[in-house]
């Protein structure tokens, strides 16, 4: 007789339904909370903040008392702060990153805009890369024309496989430098209250701790 598959519903004691996969003798089972599992967008929050103690260091200032924020000063004072991300398990692979900028002034009349400069490189893991060049993504803001102490949120365009190159992978390593860029038309100290990467996820985790060259496989 020719191998044959089987496919079968339960409802568990705790009321939990399983789909129950008969196939060629060997049974496999997924429990309903596996089967209602949806991508969906995360944020990914750089590992231990940013880097301290360059020259270029944004300046730590008051931004509403008594609350203190890291300070990007206008009119060309090129302060920079360099992030660190760690690629999870539970991203989709192959899937686009965005940078996303949160930041706010604290002048009565804000004018003009601010733009900022991401310097960034991307390694694979497990030593299947290296951080190559350097690609600059810059995020712009319209005008700043808002109320005192408005929570602005900028995005990137897409950060696709094609630009992170086709080492793309789980447990790799961005690194991102934040500054503000020349073309900025604000003078005001901009506070950058935290930069971080908005990600596809499919609340999956992988079956593989480490990878060996060819990918992750997911659970």
């Amino acid at each position: 007789m020719g191998a044959s598959t089987g496919l079968s519903v339960q409802t568990t004691a705790n009321n939990t339904d399983k789909l129950i996969i008969n196939d060629s003798g060997v049974v496999k089972t997924i429990t309903r909370d596996v089967l209602l599992k949806r991508e969906g967008y995360k944020d990914l929050l750089p590992t231990g903040g940013y880097s301290p103690g360059g020259a270029l260091d944004p300046t730590v200032k008051t931004f509403k008392a008594p609350l203190l924020l890291p300070a990007f000063a206008g009119s060309g004072a090129n302060n920079q702060a360099t992030y660190r991300f760690h690629i999870p398990h539970d991203w989709v692979i192959g899937s686009d990153f965005y940078m996303h900028t949160h930041w706010a002034l604290n002048e009565v009349s804000p004018t003009g805009n601010v733009k900022w400069k991401i310097t960034w490189c991307y390694a694979r893991g497990y030593e299947l890369g290296d951080f190559g060049t350097e690609i600059v993504t810059t995020i712009a803001d319209a005008d700043v024309n808002s109320t005192k102490y408005a929570h602005h949120i900028s995005e990137s365009e897409a950060i696709t496989p094609a630009i992170l190159g086709e080492n793309a992978q789980i447990d790799g390593i961005i690194l991102a430098c934040v500054e503000r860029d020349t073309s900025d038309t604000n003078n005001d100290d901009a506070f950058l209250i935290e930069f971080d990467l908005h990600y596809l996820s499919d609340g999956n985790t992988t079956v593989d701790k480490n990878e060996s060259g060819s990918g992750f496989m997911k659970s």
